[in-house]
């Protein structure tokens, strides 16, 4: 079994924005780099250390936690040297310029990945070769300064950290090691899935039971799993049976992120038994969800719905999909409107069955961390909202692999 993000610098990612300076504006940009925390807690700190609130801290999406990462975010009326002296372990800021408008959702472009797969054994690796050898043009090798560097230790303190900050905020890239095999690929089709860390360990279950208004199924759940126990506890004993306030105590983000997740998993049923559909050259990647079904060959790329209130069914495959699958969940559209919680109704949206990996290359050589093993370093781009951890999958299916946890 192959391991992703054994440690953070396994798996870099560079954002690609839209935003474009100004030499004025109430909005101060920046670079955020991070090495193993998650988004949320980095601008958290951010915040704290710039004595802001952290709402008026904007960003374009979350980023993965076990990574090293970075990403452009906002702040409302803070000069530029407030933020080039926030000093934080494990992050580094880097300015960018000013603007009129907070960075939000629409500012992201994609995103370029540098993900380092370890724990290959030899069969894997020549599956890899062979289809390299079909669909993979050979590059020659690039010039040292060309290849992605993340040697920014984030666990130096303080002091380490001041001098080589502006080396994470400003890069989220691994060197590649000299020798090893080096391809470049034509763009891969793959499956646009959801990958498990958007669900995490309750919120499929938890977005459903919010979508059919069983609300103390809903509280007794997040109390078990969510963070915001305590807090949900805390409420019930002051007014008992009151779940309704209890979920209102949750920001609005994280209710829709709950009823999200459920959508994004119908999303993944979906997507899958239209891929069996459609051929049956395809191999299964079981995930704790189900199964992504990657085809062998491209298939037609087709928008699927997501499902919401808003959502206006036509004849095509997927449309038939969804409603097959609504029907067996017990669920209906009107169901997606909560007037008890109208914050976490979900209108409903599409989503582009598959994408394309953009410019991969792919890079084998011996695992220093796994004795006796391969690794591969992997760099490419995705369109915003695509995972690369289902793009790792795709490509590692064809030698019989599967993810481990690290």
């Amino acid at each position: 079994m192959y391991l992703i993000k054994q440690i953070p610098e396994d798996f870099c990612v560079t954002e690609r924005t839209s935003v474009q300076p100004l030499a004025h504006g109430a909005y101060r940009y920046f670079w955020l780099g991070k090495r193993n925390r998650t988004t949320l807690d980095a601008l958290r700190a951010v915040a704290a250390a710039l004595r802001i609130p952290a709402q008026s801290l904007g960003y374009a999406g979350n980023k993965d936690k076990r990574a090293v990462t970075r990403q452009l975010c906002s702040a409302f009326h803070v000069s530029r040297d407030r933020i080039e002296r926030v000093r934080l372990d494990g992050i580094g800021l880097e300015f960018y310029g000013s603007g009129d408008a907070p960075v939000s959702l629409g500012d992201l472009a994609g995103n370029s990945f540098v993900v380092t797969v370890r724990n290959l054994d030899e069969a894997i690796v020549r599956a890899l070769d062979e289809m390299k050898s079909q669909n993979l043009n050979d590059a020659a090798a690039r010039k040292p300064d060309e290849v992605m560097d993340s040697s920014f230790d984030a666990t130096a303190g303080k002091g380490g950290q001041a001098a080589r900050a502006e080396k994470l905020a400003g890069s989220a890239e691994t060197r590649m090691p000299a020798g090893a095999i080096r391809a470049q690929a034509r763009a891969l089709q793959v499956i646009n899935y959801f990958d498990e860390q958007r669900f995490s360990e309750s919120n499929i279950r938890v977005g459903k039971l919010l979508v059919l208004k069983q609300f103390k199924e809903a509280v007794a759940l997040l109390m078990q799993h969510g963070q915001d126990g305590a807090l949900l506890e805390k409420h019930l004993k002051a007014c008992p049976h009151d779940y309704v306030g209890a979920l209102r105590l949750l920001p609005r983000k994280i209710l829709l992120l709950l009823v999200h997740s459920y959508q994004s998993w119908l999303f993944n049923e979906t997507a899958a038994m239209l891929v069996k559909g459609e051929t049956d050259a395809c191999v299964e990647v079981p995930y704790r969800f189900g199964a992504f079904v990657f085809p062998l060959e491209p298939v037609q790329n087709v928008m699927v719905p997501i499902p919401g209130f808003g959502t206006e069914f036509d004849g095509s495959a997927a449309a038939g999909i969804v409603q097959a699958l609504l029907v067996k969940e017990g669920v209906t559209l009107r169901d997606f409107i909560i007037r008890q919680l109208p914050e976490a109704a979900a209108e409903g949206s599409s989503r582009a069955l598959a994408v394309a990996v953009e410019g991969l290359h792919a890079v084998f050589g011996d695992d220093e961390l796994n004795a006796g093993r391969k690794k591969a370093t992997l760099s490419f781009t995705l369109p915003k909202g695509s995972y690369a951890t289902v793009a790792v999958k795709r490509l590692f299916a064809v030698g019989g692999g599967s993810p481990a946890s690290s």
